[in-house]
């Protein structure tokens, strides 16, 4: 690998996949919990407020808060 970071890149991945594989089966989901900043998105989508969320979302904390998934980007 030629740095740590690679391991989060396409084009790494495309070529050597194996190496994201192993390390995510080490990464448990389940004993992350929404911030409140998630939960302050979706009180924006509650009231209307919110058109789009962007964000990385590799850890499912929005859908934990129980937004919408269509209005994340």
């Amino acid at each position: 690998m030629p740095s740590p970071e690679a391991l989060f890149t396409l084009d790494y991945f495309i070529d050597s996949p194996a190496p994201f594989y192993k390390f995510s089966q080490n990464f448990d989901l389940e004993k992350y919990n929404a911030t409140p900043t998630h939960y302050f998105v979706k009180l924006l989508q509650d009231k209307g407020q919110l058109w789009k969320n962007m964000t990385q979302n590799i850890d499912n904390l929005e859908e934990k808060t129980g937004i919408d998934m269509s209005a994340v980007v």
